[in-house]
């Protein structure tokens, strides 16, 4: 059970009156009972003496010894009937004789010739041995009256000690209250602090220590709504450059549990779920690289490359500090990362044009120079064979008839380098993508049939319009549709033409069924003279490359091997911008 504040200074207070009350009281009780025995055995012993007078006055009649003593014994019977007894040799000679143990007869029958008082449960006794007639002489009051006597006048100082402990309580009460009333202020006060009520102020209006403590609070309270203020704002501040920053922040106490995380943390945990790296979670690398930072006590830094079911690359940069709470206590860990996904796939296309570009300019050097020897070879085989014709047989007829092939091979391949060489100058204009694919589409008809391969075309709209090159353009969808066909087999080859449609770009999509890139050379597929097939320069989807650029747009290729090979390519709307 609880006890109030009043209680607790109420009640010692009034303990400690009580306490001492009653030690008073008992106190005070024992002198006055002393006081009244000692008063009584005085009387007693005063009566004592009279009768003793008064025996020795009778002895001195002459007459009988016997008879005087009879006479003596027959006036103390009238003068104290009830209150005095005589014994001789232990005989009771007058008086009623109360019930006293024999020990008491003993003991008030010694030849003493001073007063033997004795007391028992009932009586007071006064005894006295007299030499001249060999009597004990006994004086006895009964215990019980002076006790009531006694009592009677004692219930005057109990009622003047209730009255002081009523005027004990009642002082106790306005003390205590002058004490815990400014206390159950304070107490109130302090309890709106603590329910964050931090505009009231406390008035006491006291001088003493109490009113001083007031005054402390609301200088306090001040002070702390001050701090608070400012610790709010700089909570807020850094919650809102965690919320907005473009890294994933999350932070783990000394023992590595987890203790914040803030919105893009949230984001790139529900985005990389589906993504893993050597087979663990993004969540388990975070364990991992959090515990190193533990183990080793320092800042760790990892780039991560988590791959996708599908084959769908996300580049994770990961940075982990450790928090001291001192030079030599840790509080904790942080952890940053950010998906650069998008960042490396600028650095590849940037060193893609870079090798591109140095690779055209060898390319057209290298053209230039072979070029022209090759026409002087053409022309000396033509004419050698011309001379010698009537004395060549069949095979080195045969013989002059190749290298000339090989010669306009080579000369295919030095126009695709210089073709590859040149910088396409576009000039994007308004089309209409559903004409345009209708009519490249019309182009590769007969390949597609000659293979028996189904083409469908999905979400393509009447008024759909790209910004790009169209000649460029045709260049780009032929030739990713020709790589397509030559993958695909006869029979069961399928290709998916898909539009997608959003508010800044326009996505064209050509995915076919076939047996799909190799993993270790997608990154490959836009370098030059790198091909998969037995028979090709290796320069188409370079330049392929080359006129997506000069057009503004987006190339981008996703593939499985054995599960086919879809193409991207993401052009800006009639009027728009490229998204990303």
């Amino acid at each position: 059970m609880k006890i109030s504040i009043e209680n607790k200074i109420s009640i010692p207070f009034l303990t400690l009156f009580i306490v001492s009350l009653t030690i008073v009281l008992m106190t005070s009780f024992q002198f006055d009972y002393n006081y009244v025995m000692n008063s009584q055995f005085r009387q007693m012993d005063q009566k004592l003496k009279e009768v003793e007078v008064s025996i020795q006055l009778s002895l001195q009649d002459t007459g009988q010894p016997e008879q005087v003593k009879k006479k003596i014994i027959d006036d103390l019977r009238l003068i104290y009937p009830h209150e005095l007894l005589v014994y001789e040799e232990r005989v009771l000679i007058m008086g009623d004789a109360p019930i006293l143990k024999k020990e008491d007869v003993e003991r008030i029958n010694r030849p003493l010739s001073d007063y033997e008082h004795l007391t028992t449960k009932a009586y007071l006794l006064t005894s006295k041995r007299l030499k001249s007639t060999g009597w004990t002489l006994v004086v006895l009051v009964d215990k019980r009256e002076l006790m009531s006597y006694f009592y009677e006048s004692y219930k005057y100082n109990i009622l003047i000690g209730i009255i002081f402990l009523t005027l004990a309580l009642q002082f106790t009460i306005l003390v205590s209250a002058n004490i815990t009333k400014p206390l159950k202020v304070l107490s109130k006060f302090c309890d709106q602090i603590s329910g964050g009520d931090y505009n009231k102020r406390i008035e006491l209006n006291r001088k003493d220590e109490i009113g001083k403590l007031g005054e402390a609070l609301n200088q306090m309270l001040e002070q702390l709504e001050a701090s608070m203020t400012e610790l709010i704002y700089v909570k807020n501040y850094n919650q809102d450059i965690l919320n907005n920053i473009e890294n994933g922040i999350i932070t783990y106490d000394a023992h590595e549990a987890q203790i914040s995380q803030n919105p893009f943390a949230t984001m790139i945990l529900e985005q990389l779920k589906p993504y893993t790296f050597e087979g663990d979670s993004f969540e388990k690398c975070l364990k991992t690289i959090i515990q190193r930072t533990k183990e080793q006590n320092l800042s760790q830094y990892q780039l991560y490359r988590f791959t996708h079911a599908e084959g769908d690359v996300k580049f994770i940069d990961v940075n982990t500090s450790v928090i001291r709470s001192n030079e030599e206590s840790i509080g904790g860990y942080i952890c940053s990362f950010k998906d650069i996904s998008e960042q490396k796939k600028v650095e590849s296309r940037i060193q893609r044009l870079e090798r591109l570009a140095s690779t055209g300019r060898l390319a057209a050097g290298v053209a230039h120079e072979i070029r022209n020897p090759l026409a002087g070879m053409r022309a000396s085989i033509q004419v050698l064979n011309k001379r010698l014709k009537s004395e060549l047989t069949g095979k080195n007829e045969m013989m002059f008839l190749r290298l000339i092939q090989e010669i306009d091979r080579i000369n295919k391949l030095i126009f695709d380098l210089l073709e590859y060489a040149k910088r396409y100058k576009a000039e994007p204009k308004l089309l209409n993508l559903h004409s345009k694919l209708t009519e490249l589409l019309d182009l590769v008809e007969s390949e597609l049939q000659s293979k028996q391969i189904h083409l469908s075309l999905e979400n393509l709209k009447k008024d759909t319009l790209i910004f790009v090159d169209s000649v460029q353009f045709s260049q780009i969808v032929l030739n990713i549709l020709k790589n397509a066909i030559e993958a695909l087999p006869s029979e069961t080859g399928r290709i998916v033409v898909e539009v997608v449609d959003d508010e800044l770009n326009v996505i064209l999509k050509i995915a076919d069924n076939g047996l799909g890139i190799p993993r270790d050379a997608l990154d490959k597929i836009f370098d030059p003279f790198f091909t998969t097939k037995s028979e090709g320069t290796g320069l188409g989807l370079s330049i392929v490359h080359e006129l997506i650029v000069e057009n503004e747009g987006e190339i981008d290729v996703r593939s499985n091997e054995g599960e086919g090979t879809e193409v991207m390519l993401t052009f800006k709307k009639g009027g728009g911008f490229i998204n990303g």
